[in-house]
């Protein structure tokens, strides 16, 4: 996971049409409102993907913790009732299987809201 975003990253036009999309969008959507219309996505993970991109574009700072982006981003294939489960930073996966499922998720969660017509759907 943590050499895949390093790479998405580096590329400056992912990581512009990423962070260009209004946190307004992507903080405030409801849960419920998320829930019912995506129920195998956090609401929050397009925003804690923004949130880690912005750190690393602005800190100083050598490392950063991505337990919040692991905690909203739903491991892959495992599901427990219907509910998605946090990634499990201690078990492996391929990372064509996490970039595939990152962009998905990207796409998915900006459906319904006003940047479902952003640049970042061309991309992914």
């Amino acid at each position: 996971m943590n050499a895949s975003v390093q790479n998405l990253y580096m590329v400056p036009e992912f990581r512009a049409a990423v962070l260009n999309v209004p946190m307004s969008v992507t903080n405030s959507q409801d849960s419920a409102a998320a829930s019912a219309a995506l129920p195998h996505y956090s609401s929050q993970m397009f925003y804690q993907f923004q949130r880690l991109l912005s750190y690393l574009r602005g800190s100083e700072k050598r490392s950063y913790n991505p337990r919040s982006f692991c905690a909203s981003f739903p491991d892959l294939g495992n599901t427990e009732n219907n509910v998605d489960v946090p990634t499990d930073v201690y078990q492996q996966h391929d990372a064509t299987e996490f970039v595939l499922s990152l962009f998905n998720k990207l796409k998915d969660s900006l459906v319904g809201t006003p940047a479902a017509n952003s640049h970042i759907l061309g991309m992914c």
